[in-house]
């Protein structure tokens, strides 16, 4: 048997189950990094050369029954599954930035940036809009304090922005 396109063929969840968190600090592979070292009539033995400030060049061997190396057929199937489940995710986050967007306007508010720390916010939460004081931003959560609790919101999330 071929094994062309090695690194499609071994399933995601085999290697992550007989490599573990060794397997994590691996960044990437491909054909390149996996060869096969030996063969049965029921398994391959796989090098795994990685090449990362983690592993410093170490060779990895797995043995992989042939069992549950994908077919081409099987390889053109999870690629539709994960190009269907990619569209869809795109779709569901494009439109909940236009539904912020549009709650932005209605509310006559701009986005929050680095800078409006002490202002005032206002934020949607259970349908109810709020209004909240900004105590610290940063790349990734906005901390706001809200009836005299600090909250850490997500910037992606419910809060909608400051008065224009």
């Amino acid at each position: 048997m071929i094994y062309d396109n090695l690194e499609n063929r071994i399933p995601t969840w085999f290697i992550n189950k007989k490599l573990g968190q060794i397997w994590a600090a691996v960044d990437s592979f491909s054909d390149n990094y996996l060869h096969i070292e030996k063969e049965t009539e029921k398994a391959i033995l796989v090098r795994v050369d990685t090449l990362n400030k983690y592993s410093m060049g170490k060779k990895l061997t797995i043995w992989v029954p042939k069992s549950v190396l994908l077919t081409d057929a099987q390889i053109e199937e999870e690629i539709r599954k994960y190009e269907i489940n990619r569209k869809k995710y795109i779709e569901k986050k494009e439109a909940a930035k236009k539904e912020k967007n549009e709650n932005r306007k209605t509310l006559n508010v701009k986005k929050i940036k680095k800078g409006d720390e002490g202002k005032e916010a206002k934020l949607l939460k259970n349908g109810e809009i709020l209004t909240a004081k900004i105590f610290q931003i940063n790349s990734k959560n906005v901390i706001i304090e809200l009836n005299g609790k600090k909250l850490i919101i997500k910037n992606d999330t419910s809060i909608l922005g400051i008065s224009k």
